[in-house]
């Protein structure tokens, strides 16, 4: 017997345990290669409803704070001769989650995607849309189909908008103001637009096709009251949306970059510089309870830059400065506190400022 024959024989032999291992690897090799196909297709089909809702947007600046509307402007005017060739449209917005409401069946809806724009925003859409939404008017606002379908809305219908405002101070902090923390609006529904473009649009890709009510910019600022403040500024690239090509070049994306930082001043970062020429000293202060550990080194590493010594400081405020409670004169401000007077040795709503010694 020879090596063909042993092989030849062994398989007639066994043959019905090498079909099964054969069907066997063939249907996992199957169910495997059918896998990968279907989830190679789910996630380009999840990729191209992610990139239709963008529109032409390319690039967006999306931030936690306010910042100056004019920056948009400033970055579609600037004087960069490279600049114009490689985008087409800068579009300033403001971006928030909120809820609306049927003024008259008094259907709710939460988790609505809040957008403050105007024409430049519509410009970036690869669907013409009229000038009737291009150019919304004061007290009106636009729906998706989602969110019209869900409210049980058409067109002319009032609607009641609200969200929270934004606040420099946490409204978890004893500082921050909880009786004035949301912003409603009534606005009546000018327009419904199908859910494709930048009517469904969304920074966040997810399956479940956003429920979007588009709200003039100026309108929006109002109730907010941040005239002339943002929160997103949204770009797009002329060598993307001409070209097709899905992914910016990093050369554009410094250039951007560059383009922001030249730009930006301390407004944008909710900063302001006060000069006290008594005591021949200046100051970085913010609206806010603290100021960013990043924005607090920069600062420092500025000053020391230009030759000038920087101080950190913490001001808070406290309730009240007491004696300590083992001293007599104490024991009679409590008790002078029983008739209804202010107590001797005690300071109420004082400034407390912490400093470092050494600096």
């Amino acid at each position: 017997m020879n090596w063909l024959t042993y092989h030849i024989r062994s398989a007639t032999y066994h043959r019905r345990t090498n079909l099964a291992v054969a069907l066997g690897a063939a249907f996992a090799t199957a169910s495997l290669t059918g896998a990968l196909l279907v989830g190679d297709s789910m996630r380009g089909s999840l990729r191209e409803i992610a990139v239709g809702r963008l529109g032409r947007i390319d690039h967006s600046l999306v931030a936690q704070r306010f910042f100056r509307q004019a920056l948009a402007d400033e970055l579609a005017t600037s004087p960069e001769p490279q600049w114009p060739g490689d985008f087409t449209g800068v579009a300033p917005a403001i971006l928030l989650r909120g809820g609306a409401t049927h003024t008259e069946l008094h259907t709710r809806v939460e988790r609505v995607n809040l957008l403050g724009v105007d024409e430049h925003f519509w410009r970036l859409d690869f669907v013409e849309r009229p000038a009737s939404v291009s150019q919304l008017a004061d007290r009106y606002v636009i729906l998706n189909e989602p969110l019209a379908a869900e409210l049980n809305a058409n067109v002319g219908d009032d609607v009641l908008i609200h969200t929270s405002k934004p606040s420099a101070i946490s409204t978890e902090t004893l500082l921050g103001r909880r009786d004035d923390a949301t912003a409603s609006l009534r606005l009546t529904i000018a327009a419904i637009l199908p859910a494709e473009g930048l009517a469904a649009f969304d920074l966040n890709p997810r399956q479940a096709t956003p429920k979007n009510a588009y709200i003039p910019l100026a309108v929006l600022q109002r109730t907010l009251r941040r005239q002339d403040f943002v929160n997103a500024i949204l770009v797009s690239e002329k060598s993307i949306t001409d070209a097709g090509v899905p992914a910016a070049s990093e050369q554009v994306v410094e250039r951007l970059q560059d383009e922001l930082q030249h730009h930006i001043s301390l407004v944008d970062f909710d900063l302001k510089l006060r000069v006290d020429e008594t005591h021949h000293y200046f100051s970085v202060e913010s609206d806010a309870v603290l100021i960013e550990p990043a924005l607090e080194q920069a600062g420092v590493v500025a000053a020391r830059t230009i030759g000038l010594e920087a101080s950190p400081v913490l001001a808070q405020l406290a309730n009240t400065i007491a004696l300590d409670s083992k001293s007599e004169p104490h024991a009679s401000a409590r008790a002078d506190a029983i008739d209804g007077d202010t107590p001797p040795h005690v300071i109420p709503y004082s400034t407390v400022v912490a400093v470092d010694p050494q600096s």
